[in-house]
């Protein structure tokens, strides 16, 4: 065809997506030139139809993966730095004021979907050009075909000024064609996009898209603003943080930038980007212009119930699980000072957030939970369909110095990923970002040992990342704080995916956990049965925990000879609340409190003073109080012994006189 009026102009090709376990690819033109884009590179491919002669061209370069190193890991550990338990340090405070709101589109989208957003922005940068110029045409043409028909349907005008009369003619003739061309030129602009999913993606990414479509139906969903943390005791709030919101509706629609039969999940956001989630990536809209592809395999998509005042109309679709005052004390009871006081319900909405690598950071909150955790749910389940794309058999090795030497894109890139998830954590050269942290973080927590394997078949070593990963998550979730709500529930969900891989450290908490009832049932078995996992692994705090859950008869049968033989081991490796415990049991003789013969354990005054002397000097203040009296009740002979395994000790680290 050839255009009279417009005649520069782009017709692009048409578009073809191919969803599969190893990702999303996209053909774009068809024989006999075409060009495929995919996890494996970008190909140029030219064929002769009818005659089965073909080619195929690479025109991408292959990167090249230079050494990561990752934090150095800690048998059975988590990366450097290692998170601090909650005893040893106070939670960190959070933001007065936290933006929840994503990266610019520039450094949000996936690399794999470069290519595809090239060829989106020239669509749209084209079809914007036009839509302008058929407005003009239109208009024209409405102008033009006015001033005709005026003289045509009159009986003076055309017969006496026949020029004028044909020259109107050819006027509206002319634009009519100038905007029937445009028209056809826009149509020609709008990608022709055929996306074609595998019955191992389909079925989930289709269930899930029906659970998004149940979702919408939600009476209330508010896209999540900022929050900030409340003073409580300045405030007299029952609540610990406070966030803007502003309401939205989630529908099925389509996007005007790829045409597709089918309607796909649309999330509407008021300050940032709306999302479109298509089979394989999601679309992130800032503006008409300004877009991002994002690779689903990248993007975690998180549930967490929320326990919410609602000082607003209660939706029907919530369950009322409280009430609360409006001005209370800490422990949630009225303050009588305030006399108008009075209850505000607390309900239970259903928390998403939306998170990437590259900075993806959307989160709304919607009044029916449930249905918020089933889409969740089945987002999970699809995203787990989509496993990573192929890897050379030698994924890596370990070098001499411990760090990872990848062998292949994939295994550099996990182990980048981990470490800037670990540095976001502890702030480490990085301002600290706990949200970034868990974009980061989650996808590596989210892989199974078969997923780790297909990246590092050589590596045994390499199965500590997810578990790494899930302590930090529940680490940051157990303290709240820089713009992470504080939920222990979640924290608990963490601790115990790392306590099942085997981590001692997450063995130990999730015991703490259980034996508080904190984000758990409260149950001592449970803390019984976690603490011995960490305390045979040689975890010196859960070895301390085991001894007093046997010196107190807590979750198991009471046992003071076992409680000496783990406060032992315990102090063996410089726990100084155990050396303590264990200086008290040996001088009393078991019982502290209460010391009675036949307790299984035999009053030794030396070792006893031994232990006390070695804790006090650790800053025990009671252990040198405790270790003082003792010295009134022993002999010159025993002080000498005493002192003479307090020196071996600080020699070698252990009582060789005393050793169950």
């Amino acid at each position: 065809m050839s255009w009279r009026f417009r005649k520069t102009f782009k017709v692009l090709p048409g578009v073809k997506l191919n969803l599969t376990r190893h990702g999303l690819s996209a053909t774009l033109g068809t024989a006999p030139f075409s060009v495929n884009v995919g996890p494996r590179g970008v190909y140029r491919s030219v064929s002769i139809p009818g005659t089965g002669v073909w080619n195929r061209e690479r025109l991408d370069t292959p990167s090249r993966s230079s050494d990561i190193k990752p934090p150095p890991i800690a048998p059975g550990g988590v990366p450097l730095p290692p998170p601090v338990a909650p005893s040893m340090s106070p939670a960190p405070s959070p933001s007065p004021v936290t933006e929840i709101r994503s990266a610019s589109t520039e450094l949000l989208g996936s690399e794999t979907m470069a290519q595809l957003r090239k060829l989106l922005q020239e669509a749209y940068d084209e079809r914007d050009v036009l839509a302008r110029e058929i407005s003009s045409a239109a208009r024209e043409a409405n102008i033009a075909m006015s001033r005709y028909r005026n003289w045509e349907r009159g009986f003076l005008m055309k017969r006496i000024r026949t020029q004028g009369f044909a020259a109107r003619k050819e006027a509206s003739d002319t634009a009519a064609a100038k905007l029937e061309e445009l028209q056809e030129q826009l149509r020609l602009t709008t990608l022709a996009t055929e996306i074609a999913v595998d019955r191992e993606q389909a079925e989930p990414y289709y269930r899930m898209r029906d659970d998004f479509a149940a979702l919408s139906e939600c009476r209330k969903i508010w896209d999540t603003l900022e929050r900030h943390a409340i003073n409580r005791a300045a405030e007299r709030s029952a609540a610990h943080e406070a966030i803007t919101r502003e309401p939205v509706a989630f529908s099925l629609k389509a996007c005007d930038l790829i045409q597709w039969e089918q309607k796909i999940p649309h999330l509407p956001n008021r300050t940032s980007g709306d999302m479109y989630i298509y089979p394989g990536f999601i679309l992130y809209r800032a503006s008409k212009q300004a877009f991002a592809l994002i690779d689903s395999r990248e993007v975690s998509l998180t549930f967490r119930a929320v326990r919410f005042i609602e000082e607003g109309a209660i939706p029907a679709d919530t369950t009322v699980v409280g009430q609360a005052w409006s001005k209370s004390n800490k422990d949630g009871s009225p303050d009588r000072r305030f006399r108008d006081n009075f209850q505000i319900p607390v309900v239970l909405y259903g928390a998403l957030l939306f998170t990437s690598p590259s900075g993806l950071q959307e989160e709304y909150q919607c009044s029916n939970s449930a249905l918020a955790e089933r889409f969740v749910n089945a987002w999970n389940i699809f995203r787990a369909s989509l496993t990573a794309a192929d890897v050379p058999t030698h994924a890596g090795s370990q070098g001499s110095d411990g760090s990872y030497k990848p062998g292949n894109a994939r295994a550099a890139e996990l182990l980048a990923q981990i470490k800037a998830g670990t540095m976001y954590y502890a702030g480490d050269d990085v301002p600290k970002d706990y949200m970034r942290g868990i974009g980061l973080l989650r996808p590596v927590a989210e892989m199974d040992d078969t997923q780790i394997r297909s990246v590092f078949p050589e590596s045994p070593e390499a199965l500590v990342f997810p578990k790494s990963a899930q302590a930090i998550l529940a680490w940051i979730y157990f303290f709240g704080g820089e713009g992470v709500l504080k939920d222990e529930t979640e924290a608990a969900k963490w601790f115990l995916m790392a306590a099942e891989r085997g981590d001692p450290e997450a063995q130990r908490s999730l015991a703490q956990l259980y034996l508080h009832g904190t984000g758990v049932p409260q149950d001592y078995g449970a803390a019984f049965e976690w603490c011995r996992r960490a305390a045979e692994q040689g975890h010196s705090v859960g070895q301390a925990m085991l001894g007093e859950l046997y010196y107190v008869g807590r979750g198991v049968s009471q046992d003071y000879q076992a409680a000496v033989k783990w406060f032992t081991a315990a102090a063996e490796q410089g726990q100084a609340q155990a050396q303590t415990k264990l200086g008290l049991m040996l001088a009393a003789g078991g019982d502290i409190d209460d010391p009675k013969p036949d307790q299984n354990v035999p009053q030794d005054y030396v070792s006893a003073y031994m232990w006390l002397d070695v804790a006090a000097a650790a800053g025990e203040v009671r252990a040198g109080e405790e270790r003082d009296l003792l010295a009134s009740k022993m002999t010159t002979e025993q002080l000498a012994e005493a002192q003479q395994l307090v020196n071996e000790y600080k020699s070698n680290g252990k009582d060789s006189r005393y050793n169950m």
